[in-house]
């Protein structure tokens, strides 16, 4: 799956959001990595709060739902992360900021 990764100015973390299924199955999750050592270690967080099946209610694979997913770090050592989720059945966008 294709991912984002965002490198930051010295002293700030370094993040990374992408999709991956963690049940074995279809269905996905955005996760963020991020790195307060500039790369060294990461520790992952999932930003999603749902699994979702990337193919929403389409009949046929929707091999490019990955293609479609960017983050931005923000001030005081945030990051917004948005992405493509079929969770509803059709592909929208969505946007967090961990919180």
């Amino acid at each position: 799956m294709p991912f984002n990764f965002q490198v930051t100015p010295s002293g700030f973390p370094n993040c990374h959001v992408f999709q991956c299924s963690q049940d074995g199955g279809i269905t996905l999750d955005v996760f963020l990595a991020e790195s307060a050592d500039g790369g060294q270690t990461f520790t992952n967080c999932r930003v999603t709060d749902n699994s979702f099946n990337p193919n929403g209610n389409s009949p046929v694979p929707v091999v490019t739902i990955g293609n479609f997913i960017d983050v931005t770090i923000v001030p005081n050592n945030g990051f917004f992360a948005v992405w493509t989720d079929a969770l509803s059945g059709f592909q929208q966008i969505y946007g967090s900021d961990g919180t």
